[in-house]
């Protein structure tokens, strides 16, 4: 028995509670003990550290690994605990008894109220040593006090340049205070100059501060990212006057691997082709001058056949085991999330670490991210279509033309990983460490490397086989240049004999012949798992691509297999373009496979599992209703009471107790901006329907007429680049005449084409996809802003085909209920391009006349802000918005143009 008072220690110290040793499950949940065992048994069974939290259960749910069989580690992983933390540790060999080392950390760390356990190599038995202090109560925000932060005469009103009083700022940092408080979500519909970044920052700052806990900020632009880093948040620590820790979190493939670019270095020359020679030795120039190894951080993104070399990758990981790994840029960067208590993520991110969730049933620990509970999601109005694009599967010819090229290869310079693995076991013959005549070095040599050609080959075959088989049951003669087709199979596709005999038979094949090389390639890796040190060392990190590559090949067999065996849950589709080459075979094949409804898994994976959900978007509602973002996000409505169940006797047989509904409020909050006198907003009568011949050359009439007026100064915004490119064509010549430049989507950078339309505040941005929103030019650089049309998806999207499906067979109209709500969504984010400040003013045209016209138009003018209306012939809009620039003392366009 442990005495209150211990040889050596003051008896002025806290006692240590007496040790409790039992199952390890009256200590942990099941996902934190499966996750200590794993990151032991990855270490090789040597000590562990970890660093854990317990939930309001009081056992743990948190566990973080921190360091990895070396003692003098033991300092710098203490200092990273804190008051209510435990630190765990393994004992190798199952012997729970605490060392004398053990017992003094233990002292320290109970001075500090943090606890101290050990545990077996299996994490199926622990050993309290010293308790940890009971999790804190939570403390609740005090919803006036976060309004009082954002209102005038605050601290951060003296910090924040030009401030503006927004009384629905503080609206909404009171709705978010009161989610954190109520462990409920909010939907936060907030309107363009609302100022929602600080509006949901000072809550989740005041609420991590408060709580010690974790909130993560997922948003969907990485312009969106960088202002709240490097913007919003430095103004908020300031204005609040206390520290606190963030980091933006990237994915792995964002940074370097140490290891990997060291075996670079020395094996360049063989690794990879002549032709990325250079570009590969300024990488690696960089990577030995580079603090955080985020690639970002280059002038330009290195190509895919450069990166591939350095990226770090989860399947060619050495985790503990890597010479490196103390130094890693990724490990670096979690560890710093680790101790962050505001995380900065994309869509993507999130959706990928909820995958990661969902498949192995861990909530409680790091995967992609540290565990978190508490989220906020900006511009959430893109989470359906990330979270189908993040479980999409996509078969493509260049993708395994590029993992075989990866492998091996003998034309172009450098001969793949195979090259490095028959260089390395030659070494090893010459060194003595294994002989010449090994069967490992033949199988090699005569087995697997002359087959890469073979099979690389045989599959470009079979996916140029499918992809002409595929064009003759659409009944595609050819692909014209720069034209995509995208097709979905259909039941009624599926009838056609060549599927099945063909198409299907070419699939089969390919994931046969895939499979047969995978177990041939892991038979022979599994023969070197023997070698000594010496020879290990020489063949590691070479051994460890192979593996890797052989790895994504066996999950590009899983992705054909999936295709092959989906049901209707799944949608179905090939993609086809015009190769450099023109010819059939060459056309360029992608199949691709994605879910058709998100719903339930968003439900399940994510609203289910968080305790705090806030999500806002300046478009969330339609018609006023978040009726439509509420069903396609997954948001659970409040449960109803079970109807009781009975038996052929009548007797009860359920009794279920009424479930408690989560907490869901939603808020629209109007934008402070005047648009009544800010925006001239007109829509032309007497153009042509938007797809009636003849359209184009009056829209290009209608653009020439008002950018005159302006004097330049607009975004025309189209909805497919075909037209973009015919209307700009007509456009540009009498533009010019103008003294104004023309800019067009695609002949630069996104960045670079802002950049040139701000600083030359006369110039006209012809644009498509991603200028509809994500843009903010304030003052007198934009005062135009002319939509061609509605913004309804193209109708032969194939994800889009298979929702109205389901949609139908519900007995609901797909056209209602679908397209025009995400136009709508889309039609809103365009028009806010404009009004960007209390003090732009400019003019909205929209082109196309069904707005007005059609039964669905006035769903979208009902979704936009309030303002004047002007329907009228285009002579007389014409007039009228040149009145309205008069009266904002526009200089006349003349001016502008003789400036130029």
């Amino acid at each position: 028995m442990w005495l209150a008072f211990q040889p050596g220690r003051n008896k002025n110290e806290p006692a240590m509670s007496p040790p409790i040793e039992g199952s390890s499950s009256h200590f942990f949940t099941a996902d934190a003990a499966a996750y200590c065992a794993s990151e032991i048994a990855q270490a090789g069974a040597v000590e562990v550290f970890f660093i854990a939290k317990r939930g309001e259960g009081g056992l743990i749910d948190e566990v973080e690994s921190h360091a990895f069989g070396k003692d003098d580690c033991v300092p710098a992983i203490t200092a990273r605990a804190k008051p209510g933390d435990i630190l765990i540790h393994n004992h190798p060999g199952g012997d729970l008894m605490p060392s004398e080392a053990d017992l003094g950390i233990a002292s320290a760390m109970g001075n500090e109220g943090i606890g101290f356990y050990i545990i077996d190599d299996e994490c199926s038995r622990c050993r309290v040593i010293v308790k940890a202090h009971d999790p804190k109560k939570k403390v609740l925000l005090r919803e006036k006090e976060v309004a009082a932060a954002l209102a005038p005469r605050s601290a951060l009103s003296h910090i924040v340049d030009a401030y503006e009083d927004r009384p629905q700022q503080r609206t909404m940092g009171e709705a978010v205070a009161c989610a954190f408080n109520e462990d409920g979500i909010a939907v936060i519909e907030a309107g363009t100059g609302t100022g929602k970044s600080f509006a949901y920052l000072v809550p989740s700052i005041l609420y991590a501060l408060k709580n010690e806990d974790r909130v993560v900020i997922s948003t969907n632009t990485i312009n969106l990212q960088e202002q709240l880093l490097h913007k919003d948040i430095p103004m908020l620590r300031a204005a609040i006057g206390e520290e606190f820790e963030v980091e933006i979190v990237k994915g792995r493939s964002n940074y370097v691997c140490k290891r990997k670019a060291s075996f670079a270095a020395d094996s360049a020359l063989s690794l990879i082709e002549d032709e990325f020679q250079k570009e590969l030795r300024d990488v690696l120039d960089w990577i030995g001058k580079t603090a955080v190894g985020d690639r970002g951080e280059l002038p330009a993104s290195p190509r895919a056949e450069v990166w591939e070399r350095v990226g770090s990758e989860a399947d060619n990981c050495l985790r503990v085991k890597c010479p490196f790994y103390e130094e890693c840029f990724y490990y670096n960067s979690r560890r710093r999330a680790a101790r962050a208590k505001l995380l900065i993520v994309n869509h993507s991110l999130l959706m990928s670490d909820l995958s990661v969730r969902r498949q192995s049933n861990n909530y409680s620990t790091a995967v992609v991210l540290p565990p978190y509970k508490r989220l906020i999601l900006d511009e959430a109005h893109h989470l359906e279509e990330v979270a189908t694009k993040n479980l999409a599967q996509v078969i493509t010819r260049v993708g395994v033309r590029q993992l075989f090229g990866r492998l091996y290869r003998r034309e172009g310079g450098g001969h793949g990983v195979l090259g490095s693995v028959q260089e390395a076991l030659e070494t090893m013959t010459t060194r003595r460490l294994i002989e010449a005549s090994d069967a490992r070095i033949q199988k090699l040599l005569y087995d697997i490397m002359p087959r890469v050609a073979d099979v690389r080959d045989s599959l470009d075959f079979m996916i140029g086989d499918f992809g002409s088989n595929f064009m003759r049951i659409a009944g595609i003669e050819g692909i014209k240049p720069r034209e995509e087709q995208r097709i979905r199979i259909t039941e009624e596709l599926k009838t056609n004999p060549l599927w099945k005999d063909e198409c299907e038979t070419l699939l089969q094949a390919m994931a046969q012949e895939i499979l047969q090389f995978v177990e041939l390639n892991r038979e022979v890796l599994a023969s070197f798992s023997d070698l000594d040190e010496k020879a290990e060392l020489l063949i590691q990190n070479s051994r460890l691509e192979w593996g890797a590559i052989i790895g994504r090949l066996d999950t590009l067999r899983k992705s054909i297999v999936s295709f092959l065996e989906s049901d209707d849950s799944n949608c179905r589709w090939v993609e086809l373009a015009a190769s450099r080459q023109g010819s059939a075979r060459d056309t360029i094949v992608r199949i691709c496979l994605a879910p058709v409804d998100v719903r339930e898994l968003l439900k399940v994976s994510l609203h289910d599992r968080m305790k705090t959900e806030v999500m806002t978007s300046a478009t969330l509602t339609v018609d006023k209703s978040f009726d439509f973002f509420e069903e396609r996000a997954g948001i659970p409505k409040p449960a109803a009471d079970a109807e009781p169940e009975y038996d052929e006797e009548g007797m009860k047989i359920l009794q279920r107790e009424p479930v408690e509904p989560r907490p869901i409020h939603t808020h629209v909050l109007p934008t402070p901006f005047d648009y009544r006198n800010q925006v001239f907003f007109g829509v032309p009568t007497d153009l042509p329907d938007p797809r009636d011949a003849g359209f184009d050359e009056e829209l290009a009439n209608l653009i020439n007429h008002s950018v005159a007026i302006t004097g330049g100064r607009a975004f025309i915004l189209f909805t497919s680049f075909g037209q973009l490119r015919r209307v700009a064509d007509l456009c540009e010549p009498t533009i010019r005449k103008l003294g104004i430049d023309v800019l067009r989507q695609g002949e630069d950078s996104r960045d670079l084409l802002l950049r040139r339309f701000r600083e030359d505040e006369s110039s006209v941005l012809f644009a498509t996809s991603s200028f509809w929103e994500g843009v903010d030019v304030k003052g007198r650089a934009l005062e135009l802003l002319i939509l061609a049309k509605l913004p309804f998806a193209v109708p032969s999207d194939p994800i889009q085909e298979a929702q109205f499906e389901y949609l139908k067979r519900q007995g609901r109209d797909p056209f209602d209920n679908l397209v025009v709500p995400r136009a709508v969504i889309r039609f809103k984010q365009g028009f806010g391009r404009l009004i960007r400040s209390r003090t732009d003013r400019g003019a909205v045209i929209i082109a196309d006349k069904r707005v007005t016209q059609m039964r669905y138009g006035r769903r979208f003018l009902q979704s936009l802000p309030d303002l004047q209306i002007r329907k009228a012939l285009s002579h007389d809009l014409m007039r009228d918005m040149e009145g309205f620039f008069a009266g904002h003392d526009t200089p006349p366009a003349t001016n502008r143009a003789q400036k130029q």
